[in-house]
């Protein structure tokens, strides 16, 4: 039984899609179609207020449950005179069939996304990242990588559900990683940007350890709970985290 969420966050779905990410700043044709690409440093207000919407316009045309929560990369609908009422998303169907692997780039210098590097401040983690995969046997990009499709490692995003920061640690996560994995006298404080990459970093050792190594069924876990994904099947929302997850360590190469 795993201690994480046992259900899908549709808050990560099409209109969060992490590994458009990867393309870094838009350029000067991101707008068209009705459609805009999120630059980094966007805000919801800042871009409705540049295309002259409402902001509970915007976040309903996208589905956008924490409109404080938009990932650079990400493509909008921007509605508009004759934009369609936006229909409530379906219910997270359960996709029969494996996960698609996912390949583990060989070990090299991380290249991170043009998204990452505008923000010094949440670069300066990286040396966090490499500090705790390494101290749990973990791949650092894997924990990199997780986190990036996670929060764009940002260390104030609070998910409607109480995930908390880089690693989106439920709260009952930061108790059972703690406690019954860390042994720890405490429950360390997901706020801080050290101690939610630890949890993330020995809870992604846990799952690998439980899943015999693959890191496939690792990421699913992380996303849907490793007992709901064996007992249930995939959630289709999983397997667009797994690919992300996927994409972006690749990209980044940091084994």
């Amino acid at each position: 039984m795993t201690p994480r969420r046992t259900r899908s966050r549709r808050l990560r779905g099409a209109s969060t899609v992490v590994a458009l990410a990867l393309v870094g700043t838009a350029g000067a044709s991101a707008f068209a179609a009705r459609r805009y690409v999120v630059r980094p440093g966007d805000s919801l207000s800042a871009i409705a207020a540049r295309l002259h919407v409402s902001v509970p316009a915007l976040a309903a045309a996208n589905h956008l449950t924490n409109p404080d929560r938009i990932v650079a990369g990400a493509e909008l609908v921007v509605p508009g005179a004759g934009t369609p009422a936006p229909v409530p998303p379906s219910p997270d169907p359960i996709v029969p069939g494996p996960l698609a692997p996912v390949a583990v780039p060989p070990p090299g210098p991380p290249r991170y996304p043009a998204a990452l590097l505008a923000h010094p401040a949440r670069l300066s983690f990286a040396p966090y990242f490499r500090h705790w995969a390494r101290a749990y046997g973990v791949p650092p990009g894997l924990v990199e990588a997780v986190a990036w499709v996670e929060s764009g490692w940002q260390a104030d995003v609070v998910s409607p559900t109480g995930a908390v920061g880089i690693g989106q640690i439920e709260p009952s996560t930061a108790v059972f990683v703690s406690h019954e994995l860390l042994h720890l006298s405490r429950t360390l404080d997901s706020r801080l940007p050290d101690a939610n990459i630890r949890m993330s970093a020995a809870y992604l050792a846990w799952l690998l350890w439980l899943s015999h190594g693959d890191v496939t069924s690792a990421i699913g876990g992380y996303y849907q709970g490793l007992s709901t994904l064996r007992d249930k099947g995939v959630y289709n929302s999983t397997r667009r985290y797994v690919a992300n997850v996927s994409a972006v360590w690749a990209a980044t190469r940091s084994g």
